[in-house]
């Protein structure tokens, strides 16, 4: 879904003449799309490899039922910067891929909606990869008492800085 709505997002701006000029095009490809290309790859596997490692982590808690364990990452998601980097990173390389001077609708059209739609699936994975507690596997396996818990109370952290400086 989102691919097509980019594509055709492209294709209204592709149609008016919206796009780098022709001479331009082997600069823009090599140099710029490659260096962010590269760049999304790096970030994204940076990013991938540690949100599955927290997904592995809260598998095993709940297959042993390591009440202990599964607290540790039940509520950890991932930093705000990491979606920024993501986000930051992705529309400039799909906005530079729609700006390349397509000799031919169809390929440009397949380019943008094969990017977006790749870009779009990465950000849905790691949002489901982040927050595995949603997916009905978990649901059913998880005790619910276990969602109750109270974090501070549980690891004797004390109220929040929040709560102490109330208090104070």
């Amino acid at each position: 879904m989102y691919g097509s709505l980019a594509t055709e997002g492209w294709y209204e701006l592709w149609s008016q003449g919206y796009h780098f000029a022709e001479d331009d095009k082997d600069i823009v490809i090599g140099a710029v799309i490659t260096t962010l290309g590269v760049l999304y790859a790096i970030l994204v596997t940076w990013i991938l490899t540690a949100v599955y490692d927290k997904y592995k982590e809260i598998v095993v808690c709940v297959l042993t039922q390591d009440k202990d364990r599964f607290l540790l990452y039940r509520d950890e998601r991932l930093p705000i910067v990491s979606h920024l980097l993501v986000g930051i990173v992705s529309f400039p390389l799909l906005g530079m891929i729609g700006l390349v001077a397509y000799k031919h609708a169809l390929t440009g059209a397949v380019s943008v909606f094969v990017v977006s739609s790749i870009l779009t699936m990465v950000w849905f994975v790691l949002r489901q990869l982040e927050n595995p507690l949603k997916t009905g596997w978990f649901a059913e396996r998880i005790p619910e008492e276990w969602f109750a818990i109270d974090i501070d109370e549980h690891f004797k952290l004390g109220r929040h800085r929040k709560d102490k400086a109330a208090a104070a």
